[in-house]
């Protein structure tokens, strides 16, 4: 049984004019979710997400870049020395967001939740940059030397000393 759509123009029952059938609207998503996809960056055999992380899930993604697999209660302990602070509970609908969004990985194993990066640091850091050059900079001369001068008041991080074997 096919459904109708309403009558072009809203017309009344009685106009003869033709009625143009509804659209499946899952498909049509499911069709622009394909064309999307084919159109983002690729990186580890994988889509990039595409949704953007916040500042607080930024500060979350850099702990589990740093831990590897982990757990909350090691990504509470990275992020205790940084304000501001934040409680389990807190942290876990974080986390549940950046699984939602792609960037973590989430792995059950005998009812523990372990969260892994699902995505290259390099790969996303170079998008986010490319967005904000390209969307809050616009390309702009003027704009990009206002960051490089940000940058070059900044202080390089100090490479770390190896340890001898």
């Amino acid at each position: 049984m096919e459904r109708w759509g309403p009558l072009p123009g809203g017309g009344a029952a009685a106009d003869p004019r033709p009625r143009r059938p509804l659209v499946s609207l899952p498909g049509v998503l499911t069709q622009m979710a394909r064309q999307r996809s084919d159109e983002r960056p690729r990186g580890r055999g994988k889509t990039l997400p595409e949704k953007q992380l916040s500042p607080s899930e930024w500060r979350l993604m850099q702990a589990c870049w740093k831990l590897g697999r982990t757990t909350i209660r090691d990504i509470l302990l990275e992020i205790a020395d940084r304000p501001p602070a934040m409680s389990y509970t807190t942290v876990h609908m974080l986390l549940t967001r950046i699984v939602e969004k792609g960037y973590i990985a989430l792995e059950q194993d005998r009812g523990n939740n372990y969260y892994a990066p699902a995505v290259d640091r390099a790969t996303i850091v170079r998008l986010a940059a490319e967005d904000f050059v390209d969307n809050i900079l616009a390309g702009e001369a003027e704009n990009l030397a206002i960051l490089n001068e940000v940058l070059a008041e900044r202080k390089p991080a100090k490479p770390r000393a190896r340890k001898a074997n």
